[in-house]
């Protein structure tokens, strides 16, 4: 009896009741030129049948040879001592079952050589029958591993190609590369080979930079976001990584290093092999956690640097700490992200002072909260997070870790182990390093060969075009965007105030000419990757411009009347698919409409965050679980009940500090973002549209003119004066426009 390869799994429940006979398939009157031809052949034969054929003893008879072969479960296992006996040994086995299957060959008189079937039972089952690994598909699934394929996509992609194959041996094709790629060179020595072969600059034993490093650090050595993670290598050695920022908002990767402590003395080793490649510490600012160590090591080895911390950790541990000391994790949750926060956006030192008095009288309930604050963090830290001091440096944005964590959960994602070798960790860093630096190449080759749409429609941005990078223009619209300008683009990002930008936008002029200070980042592109600009590229920037007339006619002209066409500027009719209002936003928050379902997350994080301040504004529980039901749902289509509610605007204000507006001929409302305690914030970062068009429920995405009217304000949005008069022109002007006959727009309750 023969198993086909297609046998049903279900055959192979029981064990079986009689031997298989194998016997026929071997069974042949030919006869083999040499001996080799035949052990080739018979196993051949035996893996079209999954049955692995080994040779067995070879006997020289009268002249004549006799070639056993046997199936690889035949003998036994054999405990090489009594260590290893099965007492004390953990739950393994053996696939050894004394299987008595045997060939035999025997060589003829004219130098040929016969084969006979001296047994051709097998005990045991014939499993699924696998496919022989031939040169190409070896090749193909080293190069795979070499692009940092997983196993299971490995054996994904084989199988469509209808090659069936194990991870066991998919595993032992990638061992057998290793080995011989390394020789015979231990993990440690094959790293110093690495290191040399690629022209890495060796520091120390464990501390390296890469060469495409060396050239962006030249460029952009004003920001190093210092951070330690662990489990990426199998001695358990921490990992040091430095990462800086380049002028397209990505990261590059400055530094690596293997630690065997986070002690002072060691972070002090490290940074002084840092100090020899960077040079001068004049402009460079620190971003790192609250690691002591790391700190003093950055004093001693940068003296003149700037050093802030995180204040996503310091959140972090206000949070824990108010929730031990209260026993209720909602106060701690309110604390770190409320008043707590509140106060350290503060932009000048009286307001500083004035939220601290607030905290404080806050949460006078908690006990020590004010002494902890105190001696813990503002005390000490306070120039370093607070963003009345951290506004006099030019950190591009980078108040928090996140970016140099980001880079490690990317870079854990490539090494997919925590126990591999430091030439494992080795290759995959090397690897990540060049792709950073070939996308960096094609974002800053983008700004050099593409000019943005929104350059053609201000003026104010053309002496830009391709002097400057697209982020940077977007820091620049976005700041256009916002209600204040708190007047510190130029400190932060070396960029102008938006006020400044309002002036030359109103006067209709254009940027000065610019002045060469340092190499251009465009430097690094060695030549354009496109000879002339795209007409194909989308607009980079998703807030309201600063034109009179349209850029494209509004196609809908009934939806909101025709008194306010000519403020809008731009329009995006998004998929109808239910999910129009969410892909609305997401077009305008992360510049993608398909990240529709991120919005859905981000705004059931702002619910469940400040749920206390949705309660009380809502109009109770219930109202706030309809809406945790209707956000809940991640699929397309979405059913009615899960649409986007107008209700819901006010979430959007606050999860991105935005102005959000709906507009209709039926009910048009603004959502203004709030704090907890349901003030105003000052500087919403821009402003969101979204007007409801035809006789279904479907919305596009729009922007409108910095001056456009503004709908009713939302009523639990509660303005202070000041805020009152910036948009109280707006809201008459809204008012004085809408024809007699339409009927008042309506003010949305959230109940």
């Amino acid at each position: 009896m023969v198993l086909s390869s297609d046998q049903d799994i279900g055959d192979f429940e029981e064990f079986p009741k009689e031997s298989i006979d194998t016997g026929h398939i071997f069974n042949t009157d030919k006869k083999f030129k040499d001996r080799d031809e035949l052990i080739s052949e018979v196993k051949k034969t035996g893996l079209l049948h999954n049955i692995n054929v080994r040779i067995d003893s070879y006997h020289a008879q009268r002249g004549f040879g006799e070639q056993w072969f046997k199936c690889d479960r035949s003998g036994s296992y054999q405990f090489r001592s009594d260590l290893d006996a099965p007492s004390t040994k953990s739950f393994t086995g053996s696939r050894k079952c004394d299987c008595p299957f045997k060939l035999k060959t025997v060589g003829q008189v004219d130098g040929t050589w016969k084969l006979y079937v001296h047994n051709g039972y097998h005990n045991h089952f014939i499993g699924v029958k696998l496919d022989v690994l031939n040169a190409d598909v070896k090749e193909m699934i080293l190069s795979m591993t070499a692009s940092r394929i997983s196993v299971a996509n490995i054996l994904i992609e084989l199988g469509a190609k209808n090659i069936n194959v194990t991870s066991k041996q998919v595993y032992n094709i990638r061992a057998r590369e290793k080995r011989k790629t390394r020789e015979d060179r231990t993990a440690a020595e094959q790293f110093l080979k690495l290191a040399t072969d690629h022209g890495m600059r060796e520091l120390t034993d464990v501390l390296f930079i890469h060469p495409d490093s060396i050239t962006l650090l030249k460029h952009y050595p004003f920001v190093l976001i210092t951070d330690t993670t662990y489990n990426t290598n199998m001695h358990k050695m921490p990992l040091l990584e430095v990462i800086g920022v380049t002028p397209v908002g990505k990261n590059f990767s400055m530094f690596f290093a293997f630690l065997q402590n986070e002690k002072e003395t060691t972070y002090n080793w490290a940074l002084k092999c840092m100090r020899e490649v960077v040079g001068s510490d004049e402009n460079i600012v620190f971003v790192t956690d609250c690691d002591k160590a790391l700190i003093k090591a950055i004093v001693k080895n940068f003296p003149n640097a700037k050093h802030l911390l995180c204040r996503r950790h310091i959140e972090k541990d206000l949070e824990a700490w108010v929730k031990k000391i209260s026993n209720n994790g909602s106060i701690g949750e309110t604390f770190a992200k409320g008043r707590w926060t509140q106060m350290v956006r503060s932009t000048t030192k009286k307001e500083f002072f004035e939220y601290e008095k607030d905290l404080y009288s806050a949460y006078d309930f908690v006990p020590g909260v004010k002494k902890y604050c105190k001696e813990t963090w503002i005390n000490d830290y306070k120039e370093k997070f607070v963003s009345d001091w951290t506004d006099k440096v030019m950190h591009f944005g980078n108040v928090t870790t996140n970016r140099v964590e980001g880079a490690h959960a990317s870079l854990k994602c490539l090494l997919r182990t925590s126990v591999g070798g430091l030439d494992t960790v080795f290759e995959t860093i090397h690897h990540a390093v060049n792709l950073q630096f070939r996308e960096i190449k094609r974002e800053l080759g983008r700004s050099k060969t593409i000019r943005l749409h929104i350059s053609q429609a201000m003026p104010v941005y053309q002496r830009l075009t391709y002097n400057v990078t697209h982020y940077a223009i977007k820091i620049l619209d976005d700041a256009l965007s916002k209600v204040n300008c708190n007047c510190a683009l130029k400190t932060t990002h070396g960029l102008p105030y938006a006020c400044e930008l309002i002036n030359l936008v109103n006067t209709e002029k254009m940027f000065p000419k610019i002045t060469r200070k340092r190499a251009r980042p465009h430097d690094l592109v060695d030549t354009p990757i496109n000879s002339t600009a795209s007409n194909s590229t989308p607009t980079s920037s998703t807030s309201f411009s600063q034109v009179d007339k349209p850029c494209k006619p509004f196609p809908y002209p009934n939806a909101i009347g025709d008194y306010f066409l000519h403020y809008i500027t731009d329009w995006v009719n998004v998929k109808g698919d239910g999910n129009c209002r969410y892909r609305a936003i997401a077009h305008e928050i992360y510049r993608d409409e398909n990240e529709w379902a991120r919005v859905r997350c981000d705004l059931l994080d702002e619910l469940n965050v400040n749920r206390d301040f949705y309660v009380d504004v809502c109009g109770g529980e219930q109202v706030v679980d309809k809406f945790e039901r209707c956000i809940s749902y991640w699929k397309s289509p979405a059913p009615e009940f899960y649409w986007f509610g107008t209700e819901l605007g006010l979430l959007v204000s606050n999860r991105y500090d935005v102005v959000f507006v709906t507009l209709s001929t039926a009910e048009s409302m603004t959502c203004l973002p709030t704090n907890i305690t349901g003030i105003v914030k000052d500087h919403p970062k821009k402003i969101i549209t979204l007007i409801l068009v035809g006789s279904i429920e479907h919305f596009v995405w729009a922007r409108l003119t910095s001056d456009s009217p503004l709908p009713p304000i939302h009523p639990s949005c509660k303005s202070k004066d000041q805020d009152t008069r910036q948009i109280a022109k707006r809201r008459e002007l809204y008012e004085s426009l809408k024809p007699p006959t339409e009927l008042a727009s309506s003010t949305i309750v959230l109940q």
